[in-house]
C-alpha cells in the first residue's frame, strides 16, 4: 500500500510540472550570431547572390546585394558588422512606379564615419538609363535611403580637359568630404 502512495504522489507531481504552460504571446528572438570564425581571410556572406563593393566605415560593413525577393533583379545594400555575423539590415530601393519594367540598383555603399549617412551610387536601368540621367550619386540619412542630403548626376570635366561620367569606390575622408575615382561609363565612338 505504502508503495501505490509513493507512485500516486510521484504522478501527481509529473501531472503539476507537465501542465505549465507559457503566455501564447511570448517571443524571444534568436541571439545574433557571431561570425564563424576568427581566421582570415573568411567567408562573412552567406547569400545565394553576388555580394560586391565591400566598404567598412562608420563601424559597419557596407556592401551591394542582389535582391532576394523573388523575380527581382535588383541590388540592394546590405549593413553588417565589421567582423561579421548577423545583418544589420537590408535596404532595398522602392518598386517602380507605373508600368515599366526596370532593374534599380545600388551599389558602391559606404557609411559615413559617424555612422549616420551613407553614400551610393543609384543606378536605374530602363528608359531613364538611355536618357543618361539612369546614374545618380547619392548622399543621404542612414535610416531613410529616399531622403537625400544631396544627389548629383555625375558629370565633370577634369582639369585635363576630359570628362567623366561615372564614379566608382567612393569613400568618406571625414564627416562632410567625399572621396571617389573619376570614371568614364559612356565612351563615345
Amino acid at each position: 500500500m505504502r508503495s501505490l502512495a509513493w507512485l500516486f504522489a510521484a504522478g501527481l507531481a509529473m501531472l503539476s510540472a507537465a501542465c505549465e504552460h507559457t503566455s501564447p504571446l511570448d517571443y524571444e528572438p534568436p541571439e545574433a550570431l557571431p561570425p564563424a570564425s576568427d581566421a582570415l581571410p573568411r567567408r562573412l556572406t552567406f547569400s545565394n547572390g553576388a555580394d560586391r563593393g565591400p566598404a567598412v566605415s562608420g563601424g559597419v560593413l557596407a556592401y551591394s546585394r542582389m535582391d532576394e525577393a523573388p523575380g527581382s533583379r535588383d541590388r540592394c545594400i546590405g549593413l553588417m558588422p565589421t567582423q561579421g555575423g548577423t545583418l544589420l539590415a537590408i535596404l532595398c530601393p522602392p518598386p517602380p512606379t507605373g508600368q515599366k519594367d526596370s532593374v534599380t540598383t545600388w551599389v558602391e555603399p559606404v557609411v559615413s564615419p559617424d555612422g549616420t549617412r551613407i553614400a551610393y551610387v543609384h543606378q536605374k536601368s530602363s528608359e531613364e538609363a538611355v536618357l543618361g540621367t539612369g546614374r545618380h550619386f547619392h548622399v543621404a540619412p542612414l535610416d531613410d535611403l529616399t531622403e537625400f542630403e544631396f544627389r548629383w548626376m555625375p558629370f565633370l570635366i577634369l582639369p585635363d580637359g576630359r570628362t567623366m561620367d561615372a564614379l566608382m569606390k567612393p569613400s568618406w575622408r571625414d564627416s562632410t568630404t567625399i572621396r571617389f575615382l573619376a570614371a568614364r561609363d559612356f565612351i563615345p565612338k
